[in-house]
């Protein structure tokens, strides 16, 4: 899945166009995710190249996982400062 490198102002200049972008970057994972065919794929070596020269090698799971956990740290401030903008997200669970 290429990855999103380039964020242009008037991309998100408004609710609809950040929706838009979302809803084009769900469409995209669900794609790859299906993409999949065995575990054996998930256990991939997935390597990651710093800026400064490091490297840090992950099984394709593992950065998987850190994706959702990583939305998981935002989604809660996120929701704080909409409900105290009056614009509550509503119930956000997954089960």
């Amino acid at each position: 899945m290429p990855a999103v490198t380039e964020r242009l102002p008037e991309d998100h200049a408004n609710l609809e166009n950040v929706r838009g972008f979302w809803e084009s970057v769900d469409e995209k994972v669900a794609s790859y995710v299906d993409s999949l065919n065995s575990s054996e794929e998930l256990d991939m070596p997935y390597i990651r190249a710093f800026p400064d020269g490091g490297k840090n090698t992950r099984a394709l799971w593992e950065m998987m996982l850190h994706v959702i956990n990583h939305g998981t740290q935002y989604r809660s401030p996120v929701a704080m400062m909409l409900t105290k903008l009056g614009h509550s997200p509503g119930d956000m669970e997954i089960l």
